[in-house]
């Protein structure tokens, strides 16, 4: 998602939310699209904020397999959100 740098200061703050709310949506219908191998992984470590032996244990993979499939799934988010016109 757009880190905010470079932005002009002029944006006001509704326009700054309504762009804001535009990346939201754009992450999860690109979220939405994911195959659940991936998906799982991606949530369960940056939504419920768990590490990768975590993640692991809770589906039945080994840690390294479960970063395996955070960078592919890191991966394919960044090229779907980059078609969309998303700095990342």
């Amino acid at each position: 998602m757009h880190s905010g740098h470079g932005r002009s200061s002029d944006v006001s703050p509704a326009e700054a939310l309504i762009v804001r709310a535009e990346e939201v949506e754009k992450l999860r219908l690109a979220l939405r699209e994911m195959d659940d191998s991936l998906l799982q992984p991606v949530v369960l470590r940056y939504f419920c904020d768990m590490n990768s032996t975590q993640v692991g244990e809770t589906l039945g993979l080994n840690a390294a397999t479960v970063r395996s499939r955070l960078v592919k799934a890191r991966r394919i988010l960044a090229a779907q959100l980059a078609r969309e016109g998303m700095e990342l």
